[in-house]
């Protein structure tokens, strides 16, 4: 078989994998992203841009799956890939820190997930800039793992930050906008209900 023919190969896996996962079937996902990336680590090896998106695409599904250890595992395995082969700062590898600060924040671990997330953050505001709304998203994963963690003043920080940008750029009536501040009058009934 042609190396070419393969890698196509390799990529209609990945796409029916995408299919299944969108149809929240993470098991049958699984079962293509692990075809693809077989393809994928024989052909391009296992420090190639493909591999390391097919490890990120196995840990979002072992994640929907509440697999948390294997996402974890394949989370890490995709970003020493784009450590390695990319500058660190850059989107793809901003991405691969925030997934990996959801696995932590699903996990409780609160500290690492907000060191993840505040890489990611960091990455964003110097190549997006603080008015972007994927900034605006980091500003809000922070502020949840906050709110998780207890930290109510804290989390309103970045909730007031994300809603900024979000009424700037979305608009008031946006759905990410709504769910901001919804966050933020959660945040300050509980703030006012503290003895």
């Amino acid at each position: 078989m042609k190396k070419s023919s393969s890698i196509d190969t390799a990529l209609s896996y990945n796409n029916t994998g995408a299919v299944y996962y969108y149809m929240n079937d993470y098991k049958k996902a699984l079962e293509y992203y692990n075809k693809a990336l077989l393809i994928q680590e024989k052909i391009l090896g296992i420090e190639h841009l493909d591999t390391a998106t097919s490890y990120n695409n196995i840990g979002v599904a072992y994640s929907k799956m509440n697999n948390y250890e294997k996402s974890l595992e394949f989370h890490s395995k995709s970003l020493s890939i784009k450590e390695k082969i990319l500058d660190l700062e850059t989107l793809d590898t901003a991405r691969s820190y925030n997934n990996i600060g959801v696995v932590y924040r699903c996990m409780n671990n609160y500290e690492k997930s907000l060191e993840y997330f505040r890489k990611a953050l960091s990455i964003k505001e110097k190549i997006l800039g603080v008015d972007h709304p994927d900034t605006a998203l980091s500003y809000g994963s922070i502020g949840i793992t906050l709110k998780k963690q207890g930290d109510y003043n804290k989390a309103l920080e970045f909730f007031n930050k994300s809603l900024s940008i979000r009424k700037k750029i979305l608009g008031d009536n946006h759905l990410d906008t709504v769910r901001t501040q919804n966050q933020i009058n959660e945040i300050k009934k509980i703030i006012l209900e503290m003895p």
